[in-house]
């Protein structure tokens, strides 16, 4: 087999890994569904917080204002509210670079676990997973009070998205990671709390 056509299998199996991803029929995906409306509770109880409840039982902030960059070739997107800081990627890394968790020593001083969103979410064969991240990374998003974060490819922006056009994971999804997708925009939604849940 040539180099070219190595490459073009590569490019096949991460295009087609990326459209089931994406893909609203996925069964790993629920469509939005009409609920009925819940019933009133006494005033004297705690409500509890606004957000938008998925299938899967997790509940968003109730606010359409979304963090977007990209990563590894993907459009992503977490809640706004979440989102501390965007700084450039500057520090040294520690950990092993196999694993999705390193840890990053900022130029102040101070060290944050950050998630390699690439090997997360893309096969190990897929070609940003050959290349450190060292060299695939320019943004670093703080997340939480700047507890943890992320690493984007580039700046990130706000945006109104449209809750009724998203197609939520239903509650058995194997990528627990995937909070929903936006197909039209090729856009996948995290669920930061299951990102979160790797941190050491």
């Amino acid at each position: 087999m040539s180099a070219s056509q190595g490459k073009s299998n590569h490019d096949e199996a991460l295009a087609a890994y990326l459209d089931e991803l994406l893909n609203p029929e996925s069964a790993a995906i629920m469509a939005p569904e009409s609920e009925p409306e819940p019933e009133s509770e006494p005033e004297s109880e705690l409500q509890p917080e606004p957000g938008i409840l998925l299938p899967c039982g997790r509940v968003l902030p109730d606010d359409d204002r979304h963090y977007v960059f990209a990563a590894g070739g993907l459009e992503l997107g977490v809640p706004a509210v979440r989102v501390h800081s965007e700084t450039a990627f500057e520090g040294a890394l520690g950990g092993s670079t196999d694993s999705p968790v390193q840890t990053l020593a900022l130029p102040s001083g101070a060290a944050v676990p950050v998630i390699d969103l690439v090997r997360l979410m893309l096969p190990p064969s897929a070609p940003a997973c050959q290349r450190p991240l060292a060299e695939r990374a320019s943004t670093l998003v703080l997340l939480d009070g700047g507890e943890w974060a992320m690493v984007g490819e580039g700046p990130g922006r706000l945006e109104l998205l449209d809750a009724a056009q998203i197609c939520w994971r239903g509650d058995h999804a194997t990528r627990t990671w995937l909070a929903g997708t936006l197909a039209s925009r090729r856009l996948v939604l995290l669920d930061l709390d299951a990102v979160a849940g790797l941190l050491p």
